[in-house]
């Protein structure tokens, strides 16, 4: 089991933003880690929730969160909108760990992709 730490991650340019760890709900099961920011609100944000497999489902289900705060240009304590990104993984516990190796893979290289950046870059779609 991974430890509840800082989470470090690079930005666009290439610099490390170090997301401090926040909190756990306990009851959602959802870790949550914050970058430093001028307010609470401005603080960019990860969040992670892990559910096994139960007798009533044979999947785990691993669920993440990106959220970018957009904040106000004369009042840098007024959010005014956020970006997000959210993700799901969904994952039968009769996986092989090739299988669930090709999955990470895949998701990662398919937001990598041309067609994901230009698409979130410059609203560009499929043609």
């Amino acid at each position: 089991m991974t430890q509840f730490a800082t989470v470090g991650i690079n930005d666009s340019a290439a610099a490390n933003v170090n997301f401090l760890t926040s909190n756990i709900n306990y009851s959602t099961g959802v870790a949550t880690w914050l970058a430093a920011g001028a307010s609470f609100d401005a603080s960019r944000a990860l969040t992670f929730s892990l559910a096994l497999p139960t007798s009533k489902s044979t999947r785990s289900r691993i669920k993440v969160k990106v959220m970018i705060p957009i904040m106000d240009v004369t009042n840098a304590l007024l959010k005014k909108d956020e970006l997000l990104f959210t993700g799901e993984f969904v994952v039968p516990k009769t996986s092989t760990l090739l299988q669930r190796q090709d999955l990470l893979a895949f998701a990662k290289n398919f937001l990598a992709n041309a067609l994901v950046t230009n698409a979130v870059q410059s609203n560009e779609s499929v043609y």
